[in-house]
């Protein structure tokens, strides 16, 4: 049926007006689609779901399903190498809270982290190289060590605080694997907490291979935001007390809280770090346990299993 109605449009769209050169080549495109037509015309079959197909769209169709399939593979190797976040950390039916604190050590951190044991926060602190850098030569690595000492524990937050997600792949190693292995040997310590800028980790392959270095940490993240970065929000320290109060739990299982050493001093500062904790026990009283990220089997075993795991789900969901 399909052969009188290109007649019919060829009749239609060729006149002598067009002149002779136009008509030949008007005649030659023609020739050309017969062949075509034809050639698909003489090969179509019917498919088991009984519509009409030939060889060139099975070609377009096994052609997209191959891409499909191609990045399935590739977002599953994603997901097996890329280190996977843990927000919350629940060690059984114990009320634990952990107080986390990014972007430092600044000049306070020793007094930061001693106000802290005084009021019974086991704290985890992630920090960024280039400070440790700055603190050291004013003050030597001693009062960090001290910070471990008083049950506290360090994790790095990279170099420079650099969007892993944007910066080149050489940056990246420079900012999460060299970081890692400085913070260990000024600290004399095993570095094994790992905090992305801006929580926001990269996805490629190429990208989450370079992060092998990170392999025997466990990259936390945080299921509480305090906001104490932003000055517009969190304006004085009441203001992320009452929202610090507003999302913890009165029976916490594991939340992760995300502070700042001194970005707001207004909220944030040292001063303040009575009113955080004094706010939390508000809400769960005497049977809250402040600790720190350390060792924390639960969320690192649970961490490196989910990985296996999500890459099985996700190829199951995608078959």
């Amino acid at each position: 049926a399909i052969f009188p109605q290109l007649l019919a449009l060829f009749a239609n769209t060729t006149t002598l007006a067009y002149g002779p050169c136009i008509h030949m080549f008007h005649i030659l495109v023609f020739s050309h689609c017969l062949v075509l037509v034809a050639s698909e015309h003489a090969s179509l079959s019917i498919s088991s779901s009984g519509t009409f197909e030939s060889p060139l769209a099975a070609r377009v169709i096994n052609g997209r399903a191959a891409r499909r399939e191609r990045d399935r593979e590739r977002q599953v190797m994603n997901v097996a190498n890329c280190p996977l976040p843990v927000s919350s950390c629940p060690q059984g039916e114990q009320p634990v809270v952990y107080l986390t604190f990014d972007d430092g050590p600044t000049d306070d951190a020793l007094k930061h982290a001693q106000l802290l044991h005084r009021l019974g926060v086991n704290a985890t602190y992630f920090w960024v190289q280039w400070a440790v850098e700055e603190f050291v030569k004013k003050y030597t690595a001693e009062p960090l060590k001290q910070i471990l000492a008083l049950g506290h524990e360090v994790g790095t937050h990279t170099w420079w605080h650099e969007d892993l997600t944007t910066v080149g792949e050489d940056k990246i190693w420079h900012e999460a694997c060299d970081a890692k292995a400085k913070l260990a040997q000024t600290l004399n310590h095993t570095i094994s907490l790992f905090r992305a800028p801006y929580g926001a980790m990269p996805s490629s392959a190429s990208r989450c291979n370079i992060l092998q270095c990170l392999s025997n940490t466990t990259y936390y993240r945080w299921d509480i935001d305090s906001l104490d970065w932003d000055r517009a929000r969190t304006p004085d320290a009441s203001s992320m007390v009452n929202r610090i109060h507003g999302q913890v739990s009165p029976d916490p299982r594991g939340s992760i809280i995300l502070m700042h050493e001194g970005k707001n001093p207004n909220a944030d500062g040292v001063g303040h770090l009575q009113e955080v904790v004094a706010a939390i026990k508000q809400r769960c009283g005497d049977k809250c346990v402040y600790q720190s990220l350390k060792h924390q089997a639960a969320c690192s075993s649970s961490s490196s299993a989910s990985t296996l795991m999500r890459a099985q789900s996700f190829q199951a969901k995608h078959k």
